[in-house]
């Protein structure tokens, strides 16, 4: 019984000792450069100096569809999910997140159908009415002034986006559309958000 009870305080100091090493590698990990943003988004809030700051950790490598790999890419989701629990509170979050990295999650290989969003079928509809000025990048649709309305709640309010910050926004309807003033419309949109301040 004796040689239990030092067994498991040996394990215990052990544990602690293994914790501490991790979250002293994770608070010293080298961060990953984030790129500056284009002017037409406006700048995040600086974070606080504060010592329970959260690591910020490089997003996971990506899925490569391959069976094998799924476990290591679900780990390292959970790693950052766990220790950034103020980034991604809730579900949604991080379904957003994984989904608006600059990257996405399945290779193009992995994909075996097209997805048509009922808003294209709105945009091209009021194409119509004022076609493509050009100019635009290419592979996206220009939005027509009377179907941004519609692109930004898409972009934005939709269960698809789940209440994304302005700059996550923009990048996700970059991702698909164009229009000339979108860096100053979203923004503008996404502040006027009553959902936002909940989470």
């Amino acid at each position: 019984m004796e040689e239990l009870k030092r067994q498991r305080e040996v394990q215990e100091r052990a544990n602690e000792t293994i914790t501490a090493q991790l979250e002293q590698l994770v608070l010293t990990a080298p961060r990953s450069e984030v790129p500056s943003p284009s002017p037409d988004i406006p700048p995040a809030a600086p974070e606080s100096a504060s010592p329970s700051r959260e690591p910020r950790l490089p997003p996971p490598e990506r899925f490569s569809g391959e069976e094998s790999g799924c476990g290591s890419f679900l780990t390292q989701c959970s790693l950052i999910f766990e220790l950034q629990p103020s980034s991604f509170p809730t579900d949604r979050s991080r379904i957003a997140y994984l989904m608006t990295e600059p990257e996405t999650i399945l290779p193009a290989s992995c994909l075996t159908t097209t997805l048509t969003w009922e808003v294209e079928a709105t945009v091209r509809r009021l194409q119509a009415t004022q076609p493509d000025p050009g100019g635009g990048p290419p592979g996206r649709m220009f939005v027509p002034d009377q179907a941004r309305a519609a692109v930004l709640a898409w972009g934005h309010d939709s269960n698809l986006a789940c209440h994304l910050g302005a700059r996550r926004t923009l990048e996700f309807i970059r991702r698909q559309f164009w229009w000339p003033a979108m860096g100053k419309d979203v923004p503008e949109f996404v502040s006027a958000c009553m959902v936002i301040p909940m989470y």
